[in-house]
C-alpha cells in the first residue's frame, strides 16, 4: 500500500480534488469519542432544589448540567418504588418508572458521580436490613423458647405414659394419651425457625435476568439498577438468546410471568429503575442489536453523552444544604413507598387539561417531523411517553404528596425540553453510522496507524475489510461514513467499485504526535 498506487487518472484528478475539499476544513475532535452532540444551554425553568443540586454535581465531578439532570430525575423515579402511575387520559397512561444510559469517558470520575446518587439508596437500604436482622433473631429467640417449653413438656407426658402403663391403666385410655403424644411431638418436629423472606434489597448487581425475578419478587416486584460498570448491558441483556421480556414489562409494570423449576413466578406490577453511568464502549453491542432494537428494548432507555467541557458554576457555601435536600428527599420517598407485599397499593397521579394540551402538541410534531419507517421509529414512538415520564419525576421531587397535586404545564415543558434534548442524542445512537458504528471506527483508525506506508493520501474499503479481522462490507462502510462525518476521511463512491477514502493530511501529523506521546487519541 502506498500513496502513489497505480490507479485510473479520471479518479486520481477525483482524489486531488476531493482531497483539496477535505482539507479546507478542520479535522475533527476525536481525542475522547468520535461524536458528541452540542450541548444546549441549561434548561433553568426547573424546580430550584434541582437546579441547584445538579449544578453542585456539575462543579463536583465535572459533568455537564444537562447530563446530570436526566440521572437525578431517574433517582427520583426509583425513590418512588413503582407506586405511581401519571394517568393523562382514559386509555392513556404512563408508569413512573425510568431507563437512563449516561456515556462518558473513561477517567471522568463516573463513580464519584454514582456515589452521591446512590447514597439515599444505600443509606436506606442499610435500615431495612438491620431491620430484617434484628427481627429476624427476635423471631428466633421466641421460636427457641416456645420449642424448649414444648419439649418440656412432652417430656413429662412420657413418663407419665410410662407411669400409668406401669400401674395398670385401661389400653385405651393409654392408647389415647399415646396418640395425644404423638401429635404434640410431630408439631415440634415440623416447627422451623421463621420462615422469612431473603434479606431485603433495593439494588441489582451483574445479575442474571431469573435472578433478577426472583429478587423483584423477594422486594415487592421491584428492584432498581444504579451502575457505573455497565456489566449486565455488556453481558447479559446482549447475550445471544436471551429473552428481555421482564425488563420490557417492567417499564410499563404490567404483568410478568415465568416458570422456574419450582414453581409459576408471578409479578403483578413489575418495576424495574435502571440508572447507568457508564462508557460509551459498554453499549456499543447494546445499540448493534436489531432485536432488542424492534423488541422495544432500547427504545425504553434514555440515552445520553455527558459532556465534560462547561460544568454550571456552583456556590459551595450551599452545599450542604442542598445534598442533604436530595438525601432526605429520596430516603423519605423510599421509606413511604418500599414494600415487600406483591400486591402494592398503586397510586394515580392526574395532569392539568394545559400540560396534557402541551403534551399532546408535542406527540402531533413528533409525527410531522419524523418519517414512520425511519432508524428512529421505535424511539419517536415512546418519546412522548417519555415527556409525561419526566414531568412526573419533577412532579414528585417537588410535591409530598404528588397525587393530591396534578402535573402543571410548567413540569410539562420541562419535559418537552428534556426529551428534545435526548432526541438529539438518539439520533447518533440509532444511525446506522452512528454509536454501533464507532467500535469499528476506532479499530479503523488504530489500523491505519498501524500502515507500513504512513501517510499515504488514500486507500480504499476493500483494504479496510482485508486489514481489519471479522469486519464485513456493511460495517466496514458504516463506519467509514462515521468518520467522514468528522471529516477524518471523505468517500469516493461509485456504483460496483471499492470506496476510495481520501485521508486528512492532518490526520498523520496527529497520529505522529500520538506515536511520541505528546497526547492519546482513544
Amino acid at each position: 500500500m502506498s500513496s502513489n498506487k497505480s490507479i485510473d487518472p479520471f479518479f486520481y484528478r477525483e482524489i486531488r480534488r476531493v482531497q483539496y475539499e477535505l482539507e479546507s476544513r478542520r479535522l475533527g475532535n476525536i481525542s475522547n469519542s468520535l461524536y458528541l452532540p452540542e450541548q444546549r444551554r441549561p434548561f433553568e425553568e426547573l424546580p430550584p432544589n434541582i437546579v441547584d443540586f445538579a449544578a453542585y454535581l456539575s462543579d463536583s465531578v465535572g459533568f455537564c448540567y444537562n447530563s446530570i439532570l436526566y440521572a437525578v430525575l431517574g433517582c427520583f423515579s426509583a425513590a418512588t418504588r413503582g407506586r405511581f402511575f401519571i394517568q393523562l387520559n382514559d386509555v392513556w397512561s404512563e408508569a413512573l418508572v425510568d431507563y437512563t444510559v449516561v456515556l462518558s469517558g473513561s477517567g471522568t470520575r463516573k463513580s464519584a458521580l454514582m456515589d452521591i446518587l446512590r447514597r439515599p439508596f444505600q443509606n436506606f437500604e442499610s435500615l431495612i436490613q438491620n431491620n430484617y436482622k434484628e427481627n429476624c433473631f427476635q423471631e428466633r429467640s421466641k421460636q427457641k423458647l416456645i420449642r424448649k417449653t414444648n419439649q418440656k413438656r412432652l417430656e413429662m407426658d412420657a413418663r407419665e405414659i410410662a407411669k400409668e402403663m406401669t400401674f395398670g391403666v385401661s389400653e385405651q385410655e393409654i392408647l389415647e394419651k399415646i396418640d395425644s403424644y404423638s401429635q404434640r411431638l410431630a408439631s415440634i418436629e415440623q416447627l422451623e425457625d421463621i420462615i422469612c423472606l431473603k434479606m431485603p434489597e433495593l439494588f441489582v448487581g451483574n445479575a442474571t435476568l431469573k435472578s433478577i425475578s426472583q429478587q423483584m419478587a423477594n422486594n415487592g416486584g421491584c428492584a432498581c439498577f444504579m451502575d457505573d460498570e455497565g456489566g449486565f448491558l455488556m453481558g447479559e441483556i446482549t447475550h445471544k438468546g436471551k429473552n428481555p421480556t421482564l425488563l420490557l414489562k417492567s417499564y410499563d409494570m404490567t404483568s410478568f410471568s415465568e416458570s422456574t423449576t419450582q414453581k409459576i413466578l408471578h409479578l403483578n406490577h413489575p418495576a424495574l429503575s435502571m440508572l447507568f453511568i457508564v462508557q460509551r464502549e459498554s453499549v456499543y453491542k447494546l445499540y448493534a442489536s436489531d432485536t432488542l432494537r424492534e423488541l422495544g428494548f432500547t427504545p425504553r432507555i434514555t440515552p445520553i453523552f455527558a459532556s465534560h467541557l462547561n460544568p454550571k458554576p456552583f456556590d459551595f457555601y450551599n452545599s450542604k444544604h442542598i445534598l442533604n435536600w436530595y438525601n432526605e428527599k429520596n430516603f423519605k420517598s423510599l421509606n413511604e413507598n418500599y414494600t415487600r407485599n406483591p400486591n402494592r397499593k398503586m397510586e394515580k397521579i392526574s395532569v392539568e387539561k394545559k400540560a396534557y394540551d402541551k403534551l399532546k402538541d408535542f406527540e402531533y410534531w413528533l409525527k410531522s417531523k419524523f418519517p414512520t419507517d425511519g432508524y428512529l421509529k421505535p424511539f419517536i414512538a415512546k418519546l412522548h411517553g417519555k415527556v409525561a415520564r419526566f414531568a412526573g419525576a419533577l412532579h414528585v421531587s417537588s410535591h409530598d404528596e404528588p397525587c393530591c397535586v396534578p402535573i402543571s404545564l410548567e413540569f410539562m415543558k420541562a419535559g418537552i425540553f428534556l426529551a428534545e434534548e435526548s432526541l438529539r442524542h438518539a439520533e447518533y445512537i440509532f444511525s446506522p453510522s452512528g454509536l454501533a458504528a464507532e467500535g469499528d471506527a476506532k479499530k479503523i483508525l488504530e489500523w491505519m496507524s498501524r500502515l507500513s506506508c504512513r501517510g499515504c493520501s488514500w486507500i480504499t474499503s476493500t483494504e479496510v475489510e482485508q486489514g481489519i479481522r471479522n469486519l464485513n462490507k456493511k460495517r466496514c462502510h458504516q463506519a467509514l461514513d462515521l468518520l467522514e462525518k468528522v471529516n477524518i476521511i471523505k468517500q469516493i463512491i461509485y456504483p460496483d467499485r471499492a470506496r476510495i477514502c481520501v485521508i486528512h493530511r492532518d490526520f498523520w501529523d496527529m497520529n505522529r504526535a500520538i506515536n511520541d506521546g505528546v497526547r492519546r487519541l482513544f
